[in-house]
Protein backbone atom coordinates (compact mmCIF):
# COMPACT_ATOMS: atom_id res chain seq x y z
CA UNK A 1 0.00 0.00 0.00
CA UNK A 2 2.87 2.37 0.74
CA UNK A 3 4.35 1.71 -2.69
CA UNK A 4 0.99 2.36 -4.35
CA UNK A 5 0.71 5.61 -2.42
CA UNK A 6 4.12 6.71 -3.66
CA UNK A 7 3.24 5.92 -7.27
CA UNK A 8 -0.09 7.71 -6.93
CA UNK A 9 1.65 10.85 -5.71
CA UNK A 10 4.04 10.73 -8.66
CA UNK A 11 1.03 10.70 -10.98
CA UNK A 12 -0.66 13.49 -9.04
CA UNK A 13 2.49 15.54 -9.37
CA UNK A 14 2.70 14.83 -13.08
CA UNK A 15 -0.92 15.68 -13.74
CA UNK A 16 -1.12 18.83 -11.73
CA UNK A 17 2.16 20.48 -12.63
CA UNK A 18 0.85 22.08 -15.75
CA UNK A 19 1.47 25.82 -15.30
CA UNK A 20 2.15 27.43 -18.71
CA UNK A 21 2.15 23.98 -20.27
CA UNK A 22 -0.18 22.22 -22.66
CA UNK A 23 0.33 18.62 -23.69
CA UNK A 24 -1.03 15.80 -25.76
CA UNK A 25 -0.52 12.11 -24.97
CA UNK A 26 -0.53 9.64 -27.84
CA UNK A 27 0.59 6.17 -28.87
CA UNK A 28 2.91 5.98 -31.86
CA UNK A 29 1.20 4.36 -34.86
CA UNK A 30 2.45 1.42 -36.84
CA UNK A 31 5.34 2.00 -39.21
CA UNK A 32 4.44 2.89 -42.78
CA UNK A 33 6.37 3.03 -46.03
CA UNK A 34 7.36 6.52 -47.16
CA UNK A 35 8.22 5.82 -50.76
CA UNK A 36 5.20 7.75 -52.04
CA UNK A 37 5.09 10.44 -49.37
CA UNK A 38 8.75 11.27 -48.68
CA UNK A 39 8.99 13.83 -51.49
CA UNK A 40 5.79 15.53 -50.35
CA UNK A 41 7.01 15.65 -46.75
CA UNK A 42 10.39 17.01 -47.79
CA UNK A 43 8.74 19.76 -49.83
CA UNK A 44 6.83 20.93 -46.76
CA UNK A 45 10.09 21.75 -44.92
CA UNK A 46 8.56 21.12 -41.50
CA UNK A 47 10.57 21.22 -38.30
CA UNK A 48 11.09 17.66 -37.09
CA UNK A 49 11.10 16.24 -33.56
CA UNK A 50 12.49 12.77 -32.94
CA UNK A 51 13.32 10.63 -29.88
CA UNK A 52 16.97 11.56 -30.52
CA UNK A 53 16.26 15.31 -30.88
CA UNK A 54 13.35 15.67 -28.50
CA UNK A 55 13.29 19.44 -27.96
CA UNK A 56 12.74 22.39 -30.24
CA UNK A 57 13.05 25.93 -28.90
CA UNK A 58 11.52 28.47 -31.22
CA UNK A 59 9.17 31.44 -31.40
CA UNK A 60 5.88 31.35 -33.23
CA UNK A 61 3.40 33.85 -34.54
CA UNK A 62 0.04 34.00 -32.75
CA UNK A 63 -3.23 35.71 -33.54
CA UNK A 64 -6.49 36.43 -31.82
CA UNK A 65 -9.32 33.94 -32.44
CA UNK A 66 -11.55 34.61 -35.43
CA UNK A 67 -14.69 32.85 -36.70
CA UNK A 68 -12.53 31.20 -39.37
CA UNK A 69 -9.78 30.22 -36.90
CA UNK A 70 -11.36 29.92 -33.43
CA UNK A 71 -8.23 28.26 -32.00
CA UNK A 72 -5.75 30.74 -33.42
CA UNK A 73 -2.93 30.41 -35.92
CA UNK A 74 -1.81 26.97 -37.16
CA UNK A 75 1.72 25.59 -36.91
CA UNK A 76 2.75 22.17 -38.18
CA UNK A 77 5.61 19.85 -37.20
CA UNK A 78 6.68 16.28 -37.87
CA UNK A 79 7.19 13.63 -35.18
CA UNK A 80 9.49 11.04 -36.74
CA UNK A 81 11.27 7.74 -36.01
CA UNK A 82 8.88 6.97 -33.16
CA UNK A 83 8.73 3.51 -31.62
CA UNK A 84 5.48 1.99 -32.85
CA UNK A 85 3.14 1.18 -29.99
CA UNK A 86 4.99 3.32 -27.43
CA UNK A 87 3.19 6.02 -25.47
CA UNK A 88 4.55 9.57 -25.76
CA UNK A 89 3.77 12.97 -24.33
CA UNK A 90 4.30 16.16 -26.35
CA UNK A 91 4.43 19.34 -24.28
CA UNK A 92 4.32 22.97 -25.32
CA UNK A 93 5.86 25.25 -22.68
CA UNK A 94 5.82 29.03 -22.69
CA UNK A 95 6.37 31.98 -20.35
CA UNK A 96 3.60 33.35 -18.14
CA UNK A 97 4.32 36.85 -19.41
CA UNK A 98 3.07 35.79 -22.86
CA UNK A 99 -0.58 34.75 -22.32
CA UNK A 100 -1.45 32.26 -25.04
CA UNK A 101 -4.05 29.53 -25.53
CA UNK A 102 -2.76 26.40 -27.27
CA UNK A 103 -4.60 23.56 -28.96
CA UNK A 104 -2.45 20.51 -29.75
CA UNK A 105 -3.39 17.56 -31.97
CA UNK A 106 -1.57 14.70 -33.66
CA UNK A 107 -2.58 13.12 -36.96
CA UNK A 108 -1.37 10.20 -39.00
CA UNK A 109 -0.03 11.05 -42.45
CA UNK A 110 -2.90 9.41 -44.33
CA UNK A 111 -5.49 11.24 -42.21
CA UNK A 112 -4.01 14.65 -43.05
CA UNK A 113 -3.62 13.92 -46.76
CA UNK A 114 -7.17 12.53 -46.97
CA UNK A 115 -8.91 15.34 -45.03
CA UNK A 116 -9.51 18.50 -47.10
CA UNK A 117 -9.50 21.07 -44.29
CA UNK A 118 -6.34 19.60 -42.73
CA UNK A 119 -4.38 19.45 -45.96
CA UNK A 120 -5.51 23.01 -46.71
CA UNK A 121 -4.22 24.26 -43.34
CA UNK A 122 -0.96 22.38 -43.88
CA UNK A 123 -0.49 23.85 -47.35
CA UNK A 124 -1.17 27.39 -46.11
CA UNK A 125 1.35 26.94 -43.31
CA UNK A 126 4.01 25.66 -45.73
CA UNK A 127 3.69 28.92 -47.69
CA UNK A 128 3.87 31.27 -44.70
CA UNK A 129 6.94 33.46 -44.37
CA UNK A 130 6.77 33.78 -40.57
CA UNK A 131 7.52 30.15 -39.70
CA UNK A 132 10.81 29.11 -38.09
CA UNK A 133 12.12 25.75 -39.27
CA UNK A 134 14.62 23.43 -37.59
CA UNK A 135 15.89 19.96 -38.45
CA UNK A 136 13.92 19.70 -41.69
CA UNK A 137 15.95 17.00 -43.47
CA UNK A 138 13.89 13.96 -44.52
CA UNK A 139 15.99 10.80 -44.70
CA UNK A 140 14.51 7.37 -45.20
CA UNK A 141 15.15 4.55 -42.77
CA UNK A 142 16.97 1.42 -43.87
CA UNK A 143 13.78 -0.46 -44.70
CA UNK A 144 11.93 2.63 -45.91
CA UNK A 145 9.39 2.40 -43.08
CA UNK A 146 8.93 4.41 -39.92
CA UNK A 147 6.34 5.50 -37.39
CA UNK A 148 5.56 9.20 -37.75
CA UNK A 149 2.84 11.72 -37.06
CA UNK A 150 1.93 15.26 -37.93
CA UNK A 151 1.83 17.61 -34.95
CA UNK A 152 -0.68 20.45 -35.29
CA UNK A 153 -0.24 23.32 -32.82
CA UNK A 154 -2.77 26.15 -32.85
CA UNK A 155 -1.88 29.28 -30.88
CA UNK A 156 -4.23 32.12 -29.97
CA UNK A 157 -3.32 35.31 -28.13
CA UNK A 158 -5.12 35.20 -24.79
CA UNK A 159 -5.10 38.72 -23.39
CA UNK A 160 -6.58 42.19 -23.76
CA UNK A 161 -4.68 45.45 -23.68
CA UNK A 162 -5.31 49.08 -24.48
CA UNK A 163 -2.17 49.00 -26.62
CA UNK A 164 -3.64 49.02 -30.13
CA UNK A 165 -0.41 47.82 -31.72
CA UNK A 166 -0.35 44.66 -29.60
CA UNK A 167 -4.02 44.04 -30.28
CA UNK A 168 -3.59 44.39 -34.04
CA UNK A 169 -0.29 42.52 -34.26
CA UNK A 170 0.41 40.24 -31.26
CA UNK A 171 4.13 39.63 -30.70
CA UNK A 172 5.74 36.26 -31.34
CA UNK A 173 5.62 33.78 -28.44
CA UNK A 174 8.71 31.85 -27.31
CA UNK A 175 7.95 28.16 -26.84
CA UNK A 176 9.63 24.84 -26.15
CA UNK A 177 8.29 21.73 -27.86
CA UNK A 178 9.31 18.67 -25.84
CA UNK A 179 8.76 15.04 -26.82
CA UNK A 180 8.75 12.84 -23.71
CA UNK A 181 8.58 9.04 -24.14
CA UNK A 182 6.86 7.00 -21.44
CA UNK A 183 8.80 4.42 -19.49
CA UNK A 184 7.03 1.06 -19.84
CA UNK A 185 4.09 3.11 -21.17
CA UNK A 186 3.34 4.08 -17.56
CA UNK A 187 4.83 7.52 -16.80
CA UNK A 188 6.95 10.10 -18.66
CA UNK A 189 10.68 9.54 -18.78
CA UNK A 190 11.28 13.05 -17.42
CA UNK A 191 9.66 11.96 -14.15
CA UNK A 192 12.05 9.03 -13.80
CA UNK A 193 14.44 10.71 -11.32
CA UNK A 194 11.52 11.89 -9.18
CA UNK A 195 9.96 8.43 -9.17
CA UNK A 196 13.27 6.81 -8.22
CA UNK A 197 13.76 9.29 -5.37
CA UNK A 198 10.29 8.62 -3.94
CA UNK A 199 10.62 4.85 -4.31
CA UNK A 200 13.98 4.92 -2.52
CA UNK A 201 12.31 6.76 0.34
CA UNK A 202 9.45 4.27 0.33
CA UNK A 203 11.65 1.17 0.44
CA UNK A 204 14.56 2.55 2.44
CA UNK A 205 12.84 4.67 5.04
CA UNK A 206 9.41 3.33 5.84
CA UNK A 207 10.41 -0.01 7.30
CA UNK A 208 12.82 1.64 9.72
CA UNK A 209 10.35 4.26 10.94
CA UNK A 210 8.62 3.79 14.27
CA UNK A 211 5.26 5.07 15.48
CA UNK A 212 5.40 8.66 16.56
CA UNK A 213 4.63 9.85 20.05
CA UNK A 214 5.70 6.84 22.13
CA UNK A 215 6.26 7.84 25.74
CA UNK A 216 8.80 6.14 27.97
CA UNK A 217 8.74 6.74 31.71
CA UNK A 218 11.91 5.81 33.62
CA UNK A 219 11.16 3.75 36.73
CA UNK A 220 13.45 5.83 38.93
CA UNK A 221 12.09 9.23 37.99
CA UNK A 222 8.79 10.99 38.46
CA UNK A 223 9.32 13.01 35.30
CA UNK A 224 8.06 11.41 32.12
CA UNK A 225 10.37 11.63 29.15
CA UNK A 226 8.69 11.85 25.77
CA UNK A 227 10.51 10.05 22.99
CA UNK A 228 9.40 11.04 19.51
CA UNK A 229 10.59 9.48 16.30
CA UNK A 230 9.60 10.17 12.69
CA UNK A 231 6.05 9.15 11.72
CA UNK A 232 5.49 6.00 9.74
CA UNK A 233 5.08 7.67 6.36
CA UNK A 234 6.77 7.11 2.99
CA UNK A 235 7.77 10.77 2.72
CA UNK A 236 8.84 11.45 6.31
CA UNK A 237 12.46 12.02 5.22
CA UNK A 238 11.58 14.62 2.60
CA UNK A 239 12.70 18.21 3.20
CA UNK A 240 9.89 20.48 4.32
CA UNK A 241 10.31 22.58 1.18
CA UNK A 242 9.58 19.55 -1.01
CA UNK A 243 6.50 18.67 1.05
CA UNK A 244 5.26 22.25 0.64
CA UNK A 245 5.80 22.05 -3.13
CA UNK A 246 3.83 18.80 -3.36
CA UNK A 247 0.97 20.19 -1.27
CA UNK A 248 0.81 23.33 -3.42
CA UNK A 249 0.19 21.15 -6.48
CA UNK A 250 -2.69 19.20 -4.97
CA UNK A 251 -6.34 20.23 -5.36
CA UNK A 252 -8.19 20.75 -2.04
CA UNK A 253 -9.89 17.35 -2.00
CA UNK A 254 -6.59 15.52 -2.59
CA UNK A 255 -4.81 17.60 0.07
CA UNK A 256 -7.58 16.85 2.60
CA UNK A 257 -7.22 13.11 1.98
CA UNK A 258 -3.44 13.35 2.32
CA UNK A 259 -3.74 15.35 5.55
CA UNK A 260 -6.06 12.89 7.29
CA UNK A 261 -3.96 9.92 6.20
CA UNK A 262 -0.74 11.50 7.54
CA UNK A 263 -1.91 14.05 10.08
CA UNK A 264 1.17 14.04 12.38
CA UNK A 265 3.50 14.70 9.44
CA UNK A 266 1.50 17.63 8.09
CA UNK A 267 0.85 19.05 11.54
CA UNK A 268 4.57 18.95 12.30
CA UNK A 269 5.18 20.97 9.12
CA UNK A 270 2.55 23.57 9.96
CA UNK A 271 0.10 22.37 7.30
CA UNK A 272 -2.61 21.16 9.70
CA UNK A 273 -3.84 22.57 13.02
CA UNK A 274 -3.17 21.03 16.42
CA UNK A 275 -5.94 18.76 17.68
CA UNK A 276 -7.61 18.40 21.06
CA UNK A 277 -9.34 15.29 22.38
CA UNK A 278 -12.86 16.81 22.05
CA UNK A 279 -12.14 17.79 18.47
CA UNK A 280 -10.91 14.28 17.62
CA UNK A 281 -14.04 12.87 19.26
CA UNK A 282 -16.13 15.16 17.08
CA UNK A 283 -14.29 14.07 13.94
CA UNK A 284 -14.24 10.34 14.65
CA UNK A 285 -17.79 9.96 15.96
CA UNK A 286 -21.20 11.36 15.17
CA UNK A 287 -21.02 13.69 18.15
CA UNK A 288 -22.94 16.84 17.34
CA UNK A 289 -20.49 19.43 18.59
CA UNK A 290 -21.15 22.90 17.21
CA UNK A 291 -18.85 23.73 14.33
CA UNK A 292 -16.58 26.73 14.71
CA UNK A 293 -17.57 27.97 11.26
CA UNK A 294 -21.11 26.71 10.50
CA UNK A 295 -21.42 25.95 6.81
CA UNK A 296 -23.80 27.84 4.60
CA UNK A 297 -25.81 25.27 2.70
CA UNK A 298 -24.21 25.38 -0.71
CA UNK A 299 -23.08 22.83 -3.31
CA UNK A 300 -19.85 20.96 -2.66
CA UNK A 301 -18.41 22.33 -5.90
CA UNK A 302 -18.68 25.90 -4.61
CA UNK A 303 -17.14 24.94 -1.27
CA UNK A 304 -14.17 23.34 -3.07
CA UNK A 305 -13.80 26.39 -5.28
CA UNK A 306 -13.59 28.60 -2.19
CA UNK A 307 -11.02 26.26 -0.65
CA UNK A 308 -8.77 26.68 -3.68
CA UNK A 309 -8.18 30.26 -2.55
CA UNK A 310 -7.20 29.31 1.01
CA UNK A 311 -3.81 28.39 2.40
CA UNK A 312 -3.39 24.65 3.17
CA UNK A 313 -3.42 25.33 6.92
CA UNK A 314 -6.64 27.33 6.63
CA UNK A 315 -8.19 24.57 4.52
CA UNK A 316 -7.53 22.05 7.28
CA UNK A 317 -8.74 24.42 9.99
CA UNK A 318 -12.00 24.74 8.11
CA UNK A 319 -12.27 20.98 7.55
CA UNK A 320 -11.45 20.08 11.15
CA UNK A 321 -14.02 22.57 12.44
CA UNK A 322 -16.75 21.34 10.08
CA UNK A 323 -15.78 17.72 9.49
CA UNK A 324 -19.21 16.13 9.91
CA UNK A 325 -20.87 18.47 7.41
CA UNK A 326 -18.03 18.17 4.91
CA UNK A 327 -17.96 14.38 5.20
CA UNK A 328 -21.67 14.24 4.41
CA UNK A 329 -20.98 16.37 1.32
CA UNK A 330 -18.22 14.01 0.22
CA UNK A 331 -15.49 16.64 0.59
CA UNK A 332 -13.83 15.12 3.66
CA UNK A 333 -13.00 11.40 3.61
CA UNK A 334 -14.87 8.89 5.78
CA UNK A 335 -12.94 7.85 8.86
CA UNK A 336 -10.98 4.61 8.81
CA UNK A 337 -9.12 2.89 11.63
CA UNK A 338 -5.80 4.07 10.20
CA UNK A 339 -6.97 7.69 10.02
CA UNK A 340 -8.29 7.59 13.59
CA UNK A 341 -4.94 6.24 14.75
CA UNK A 342 -3.14 9.09 12.99
CA UNK A 343 -5.37 11.69 14.67
CA UNK A 344 -4.84 10.16 18.10
CA UNK A 345 -1.10 10.10 17.55
CA UNK A 346 -1.26 13.80 16.69
CA UNK A 347 -3.12 14.49 19.95
CA UNK A 348 -0.54 12.48 21.89
CA UNK A 349 2.30 14.51 20.42
CA UNK A 350 0.58 17.77 21.30
CA UNK A 351 -0.12 16.70 24.88
CA UNK A 352 3.43 15.39 25.30
CA UNK A 353 5.04 18.53 23.96
CA UNK A 354 2.70 20.73 25.95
Amino acid sequence: MKLLGCIALVFAWAVTALANTEKVIFIAPSSIGLSDDSLSLAALQLSTITPEKRTIRTNIKVDFPTPESPDGLSHWYLLRTLNAGQRYELRVCWAAVQPTAFQIDTYEVAEVFDTPHLIQKLALYAERADRRTQNTTITSTRDGKESLLFLHVQAAADYFTTNKTRMLDPPFVDIDLILDPYLWNVFPQSLGPTAVYILVLAFGGCDDAQPIGNAATPSNSSTATLTTVPPRHPFYAMPSELIFDIVDLLPPEAFINLAFANYPLLSANGLAPALSRPRVAYITTNTRLPALFPLIRMPAEITLQIMRHLRPLDVMRFVVANYQDLARQGIAPPMTAEMIAQLRIAVGIRRGLG
